[in-house]
């Protein structure tokens, strides 16, 4: 088991995937050239570590405030694997942070549609 952290650019987003804290999170702009870059060694690494992870629970945070088109590609593969594995008697819970307005809850509604996963929306206010 490993723990997952790239940095965060003005083009890709911070990804931190740390099981010994039982924190998951990606937050940020995502807008790489080649989405399947960048995205491609996180679902390697849920692929090779998310099973022996012995947390009940484990909460996925998206903090994403921008994506491109082939981002929002990829996070809706990333959320079908993470579909996968809760088929596989794992519990997992999305949390989809988004600024307090109607177009970005929206967004967040139209990727919970795309899965079966239990999404908790959570606003950020802004002063």
């Amino acid at each position: 088991m490993s723990k997952l952290e790239i940095k965060q650019t003005y083009k890709f987003p911070k990804v931190v995937f740390d099981p010994f804290n039982n924190f998951y999170e990606i937050s940020g702009h995502s807008i790489p050239e080649n989405a399947y870059d960048f995205y491609a060694p996180i679902f390697d690494w849920i692929d090779k570590n998310i099973q022996t992870i012995e947390a009940p629970v484990l909460e996925f945070n998206f903090k994403l405030d921008y994506m491109n088109s082939s981002s929002t590609r990829m996070l809706i593969m990333l959320l079908g694997k993470l579909e996968q594995v809760a088929n596989e008697k794992r519990q997992i819970l999305i949390k989809w942070f988004y600024e307090d307005n109607e177009d970005d809850y929206d967004v967040g509604k139209l990727y919970q549609s795309t899965t079966s996963l239990p999404f908790r929306m959570i606003p950020i206010f802004k002063n």
